[in-house]
């Protein structure tokens, strides 16, 4: 057989097939770590999305109400970092969002988001075609 990349005669038993292709052995790592790395660049746009999503709908949240210095200051500084840089952290995304976990008094941690900052992200994610849950 004949490899799909570099064109050699391959031995039967160093035959290595991937997606209906023959490959030799290091031309098959060649492709299999583009795969994978095709993949992976698939998951960190997913994951771009849905951060992208999850601070627009911080853009849209009605801070008027919020009396909260820290949560004021926290959640602009969070929206002018991904602005400059790209990316929100995953805890400041648990900080806005909560975890779901009991702390050591039994109260759960919720998060700082209200009913209709959860309908605003929904509408933000059916507009753009993307599926937010789980965000974090």
């Amino acid at each position: 057989m004949k490899c799909s990349i570099c064109g050699k005669n391959v031995k039967d038993k160093n035959v290595r097939m991937l997606d209906g292709k023959s490959f030799g052995i290091e031309c098959w790592k060649q492709a299999v770590e583009e795969k994978r790395e095709a993949g992976l660049d698939v998951w960190k746009l997913k994951q771009y999305q849905k951060t992208l999503l999850f601070v627009e709908m911080l853009r849209m949240k009605d801070m008027s109400k919020i009396k909260n210095q820290f949560k004021l200051d926290f959640v602009s500084s969070m929206v002018n970092q991904f602005d400059l840089k790209g990316f929100v952290t995953k805890k400041q995304k648990v900080i806005i969002l909560g975890d779901g976990e009991r702390n050591q008094f039994g109260f759960v941690n919720a998060g700082w988001l209200n009913n209709k900052d959860y309908f605003n992200l929904e509408k933000l994610a059916d507009e753009h075609k993307v599926k937010v849950y789980p965000v974090i």
